[in-house]
């Protein structure tokens, strides 16, 4: 296909007869400073390219003229084509041309696709409209804005079409309205790529909408007359006559955090309101906003309201304390946890030697503002307690009740006596302590120690609370043959530990004998007059068996020793009568098991 010539292209319409002098006139009516340079060439063809493109998506006539459209006329109906688009250059440069394919089917008519629905937007005397353009890109290519006062008859808004750039997600124009209120329609025209003007069936309903806020409220006064209630008085002049009332907040800060003290408006006509809860122990500023028919709103400047505080602060709470002994002294360390007050001002520390002594102030009339004090007292006298308490005072000097009392025992610097072990006894598997208490009447804690020989001391048990009264330990975590020292101290309330006792040895030398015992089996054999021994021991592998009899319920004789891999011993039984039979194993290391059971046969 190919453009239609100059002389064979016969405009009907303005469209195409713009199109034609771009496509075949020298030059473009396009303003270039300076003389024509290469530069304004390129300008100049860039400007032809956009408007003829333009053209032809606009013109279905255009577009065939320019040979950018083609209608097949040869297609069949119930078909499927597939078209192949390329350009028309030289036969040696066509095979590098490329080109694009496109696929149609003639099965059924292509379904119209409509224009997206506008988003509307109220503003003051005008109505934003949006619509999803970057989503129908494909779809369309221009548009125009129609507007309808009555629901049926649309007016074009848009005097020429509007180009989507691609750019954003979304396409916009702003109608400007006349009066605020009135309804209208609106709908989008969407230009296909085949030069087709489509209308949304989707109308959106907007309107300009009153976005002017009221006159600034002023207010006359914010006065606290008792306790919490402040009364806030304040004129307002309604010019534009859509007054629907007023708010008023409240908020600690000058410049944020606000709350609403009325959730209903206030008449349009008040000009007072009364706040009984503000806040009686920090700052408290109030605006006033009014409130129009169109809820525009417009606060006044912030008023600062000075409370009378007759109110004192709570007693501080958490008291606590911490002693260090430096020398002959001790440093009290109190702390306690800080007061919620937003006019606290600080705290004052009273200190006394005797709990029914005067208290006295040792803070030297010096307010804190931190919740840690330190003080420091004497160790040797005749009272072991110091008693504190706090009270805490806000800028208007009023003094909450004191702390509830906090007593500190004086730092004890003596060592308390050690106790002595008295005694170490031993069984098969453990060894059981036993010592003498120490002579000191505050004692928290009995610590007990155990080492093996060339090692460090572990500590074996620590005794407190209700086990201060036990005098005596079983150690279960001790091996048999091995030597272990014992030792033991004690700590006072203070903290202060005792010398350790002097070590005391004890070996556990153990059981002599091993819980497991053979288990025996015999048989005898009439016809030879021999009985077969056999026995079990499935624990040890290494032993020498030891052999018992007895004849006639005499006592048991060892008869013979027999070796662990020997699997049975024998003998004859010449003589007529009852014969018993027990062994024993004796391992290595000199053990020996238990008897086992007694097993009888009788030989006659």
């Amino acid at each position: 296909m190919l453009p239609t010539s100059n002389g064979a292209w016969t405009p009907k319409s303005a469209e195409e007869k713009t199109a034609k002098e771009l496509v075949y006139n020298k030059t473009v009516q396009a303003k270039f400073s300076g003389q024509s340079n290469l530069k304004d060439v390129a300008n100049e063809q860039e400007l032809r390219y956009l408007l003829v493109t333009m053209s032809a998506f606009k013109s279905t006539a255009v577009a065939q003229n320019l040979g950018l459209s083609m209608v097949d006329t040869s297609a069949k109906k119930g078909q499927q084509y597939v078209y192949r688009i390329s350009p028309n250059w030289p036969e040696e440069q066509r095979r590098l041309a490329g080109g694009v394919l496109v696929k149609a089917s003639t099965q059924k008519a292509t379904q119209v696709k409509f224009p997206p629905q506008l988003e509307t937007e109220s503003g003051e005397h005008l109505v934003k409209l949006s619509w999803r353009a970057k989503k129908f890109i494909g779809e369309f290519a221009m548009y125009h804005i129609e507007r309808s006062d009555d629901g049926k008859t649309f007016q074009r808004l848009s005097k020429t079409p509007i180009l989507y750039n691609g750019l954003v997600e979304k396409g916009e124009f702003v109608d400007s309205v006349k009066t605020n209120y009135r309804r209208y329609g609106y709908r989008l025209v969407g230009l296909t790529h085949f030069g087709q003007w489509i209308a949304s069936p989707f109308v959106r309903v907007g309107m300009g909408k009153d976005r002017t806020p009221p006159r600034e409220v002023e207010i006359l006064s914010a006065l606290n007359t008792e306790g919490k209630k402040v009364v806030l008085k304040w004129k307002h002049q309604d010019t534009d006559g859509d007054m629907a009332g007023f708010y008023v907040s409240r908020s600690n800060s000058i410049s944020q955090g606000y709350k609403r003290l009325n959730l209903v408006l206030q008449s349009k006509k008040s000009s007072e309101f009364v706040d009984f809860q503000a806040d009686a122990n920090g700052t408290n500023y109030y605006i006033v906003t009014a409130v129009d028919t169109a809820g525009n709103e417009r606060s006044s400047i912030p008023a600062y309201t000075v409370m009378k505080d007759t109110i004192p602060p709570a007693f501080p709470r958490g008291l606590i304390a911490k002693v260090d002994t430096l020398k002959k002294m001790a440093v009290v360390t109190l702390r306690w946890l800080q007061n919620t007050e937003k006019d606290l001002k600080g705290y004052r520390v009273y200190s006394s030697n005797h709990p029914s002594g005067k208290l006295l102030e040792i803070t030297h009339a010096l307010l804190l503002r931190d919740t840690v004090f330190r003080d420091t007292i004497p160790l040797r006298t005749l009272t072991k307690k110091v008693e504190y308490r706090v009270t805490a005072v806000d800028y208007h000097y009023n003094h909450s009740r004191f702390s509830e009392k906090l007593e500190v025992k004086r730092p004890d610097i003596i060592r308390p006596s050690a106790p002595l072990i008295t005694s170490l006894t031993t069984d098969n598997k453990s060894i059981t302590v036993k010592w003498q208490p120490s002579a000191s009447n505050d004692i928290k804690a009995y610590n007990l120690y155990r080492r093996e020989e060339n090692k460090e001391w572990v500590r074996v048990k620590s005794f407190q609370g209700n086990e201060l009264m036990t005098l005596a330990y079983k150690d279960p975590a001790v091996k048999e043959g091995q030597t272990y020292e014992y030792a033991i101290e004690v700590m006072d309330e203070e903290g202060l530990v005792s010398e350790r006792s002097p070590g005391v040895v004890q070996t556990l030398v153990g059981s002599v004998y091993v819980e497991e015992a053979p288990e025996l089996k015999a048989l005898f054999d009439s016809e030879k007059k021999k009985v077969v021994l056999t026995w079990r021991l499935a624990k040890y592998a290494n032993y020498q068996l030891v052999v018992f009899r007895s004849f006639d319920k005499r006592p048991l004789q060892p008869i013979a020793t027999v070796a662990s891999n020997q699997k049975e011993f024998a003998e004859l039984l010449l003589t007529k009568g009852e014969y018993s039979y027990v062994v024993k194993a004796i391992l290595p290391n000199g053990k020996q098991s238990l008897f086992s059971a007694k097993t009888t046969v009788k030989s006659y």
